[in-house]
């Protein structure tokens, strides 16, 4: 039974590594996107997460960019003091 729960455990631990990985090769992608372009539109985080298809009505005027750098505040935020 503990066999099998420090087995769980370790591929949860795994499969956090890969998605934190994946997401950073992500924005570095990007990142390197918005240089070569010379557009900060590439690090807007709700295009990055493509919300753009599910609320087209959200991306009407250019106030999405302020809007993301808000959603990515509040989650910063949110993980900074849920480490407390």
């Amino acid at each position: 039974m503990k066999k099998r729960y420090l087995e769980i455990k370790r591929l949860w631990q795994v499969t956090k590594q890969v998605l934190v990985f994946s997401a950073v090769i992500h924005i570095l992608i990007l990142g390197f996107l918005a240089l070569r372009e010379k557009s900060l539109v590439y690090l807007n985080y709700l295009l990055i997460l493509d919300l753009k298809q599910v609320f087209p009505r959200l991306f009407v005027n250019s106030d999405h960019f302020l809007l993301s750098l808000v959603v990515l505040s509040f989650i910063f935020l949110f993980f900074f003091y849920k480490q407390r």
